[in-house]
């Protein structure tokens, strides 16, 4: 399965995420009220589709332990335990497996940027591709990083826009990995159930790592 193909997934599940939820909860955002659950599902949801439309067999899973798709991916183990990032509880919001049986890709979600948060999950990623991926003969082919970028108030848009450029650059100083930086169109939405909302603006990132 094309990576380009998961990716565009991943974008799409983003804002139909985010409308969704607002339709069901009269106005409220992911970011309002730490719906990331939303987010997995979407997403889960449209890659699926996205494997199905590409005839491929594919299933998702969650909160699987990064230390247990380390196992099931059959690479040859390096000498030495896990790193850290890869050992323990931790755990990753979306597996796709291959057969039931092989992890190819890992996905993390959040709904915001937080550097603290968002830079723990680049690091176990990053971690998770150099000890699982083909090249020690592991299943791992694809591992991203999907977040929701949300804005209030005037020229939100711009806002995001300006808001990528500083992710991407705090990635290319921080990161260890080269990855591939994807964006949505930001979008912008007034909501007046009540006369009491303003202007929301809304984006959303995928970090591809390889």
């Amino acid at each position: 399965m094309k990576k380009k193909v998961l990716t565009e997934a991943l974008l799409k599940a983003i804002q139909k995420a985010n409308d969704d939820y607002e339709n069901l909860s009269g106005g409220s955002w992911l970011s309002d009220y730490g719906a990331e659950s939303f987010l997995v599902v979407e997403a889960m949801k449209q890659l699926l589709g996205a494997a199905r439309r590409s005839r491929k067999r594919a299933c998702a899973t969650s909160e699987e332990s990064f230390s247990e798709i380390m196992e099931c991916s059959g690479a040859n183990k390096k000498p030495g335990p896990l790193p850290a990032v890869l050992a323990g509880n931790y755990r990753a919001d979306i597996v796709l497996w291959r057969n039931d049986s092989q992890p190819f890709g890992v996905i993390e979600v959040k709904r915001r940027w937080d550097n603290g948060p968002c830079m723990a999950d680049v690091h176990r990623l990053q971690a998770l591709m150099d000890r699982g991926g083909a090249h020690l003969g592991g299943s791992i082919e694809y591992c991203a990083l999907v977040i929701f970028i949300p804005q209030a108030g005037d020229h939100g848009c711009e806002k995001i826009k300006r808001q990528y450029e500083n992710i991407a650059n705090y990635l290319n100083a921080h990161a260890q990995r080269r990855f591939r930086f994807h964006t949505l169109e930001p979008w912008q939405y007034t909501y007046h159930p009540d006369g009491t909302y303003g202007d929301y603006s809304g984006g959303g990132i995928v970090v591809e790592f390889y």
